[in-house]
């Protein structure tokens, strides 16, 4: 069985693409669009590896992080956003992140990071 990924984010497209792209590369990939979807996959499905949205639709990412980190301590989260603050990259480590992407990066710099926290 393939490594198991879960990706949340609320743009539909933000998850379709990283999807495909990671399914296309030999991962298994679940998505949610929001916390309460996240938590029934994660309470139902063993993942590798979570790529979380830092800023959810009217929910907070980096509050999902610490409920996730607190329920599966070993599971590796990487957040991804769109948000440019500065300080929101050591914020999100500080909540427990495992690895921080900006939105703007390369697939290719998001596919390196995920292999960087799933041995292959």
């Amino acid at each position: 069985m393939p490594p198991q990924i879960l990706i949340v984010d609320d743009e539909a497209a933000v998850r379709e693409l990283l999807s495909l792209f990671l399914r296309r590369r030999g991962f298994g990939v679940a998505t949610a669009l929001n916390a309460n979807g996240a938590l029934e996959l994660l309470d139902s499905c063993q993942f590798q590896l979570v790529i979380l949205d830092a800023n959810l639709e009217a929910e907070s990412g980096l509050e999902l992080l610490r409920v996730v980190k607190r329920r599966h301590a070993q599971l590796p989260v990487i957040i991804f956003s769109g948000n440019l603050d500065a300080d929101l990259p050591a914020t999100a480590l500080a909540a427990g992140a495992n690895g921080f992407m900006h939105k703007t990066s390369s697939l290719h710099e998001l596919f390196t990071e995920v292999c960087r926290h799933i041995p292959g």
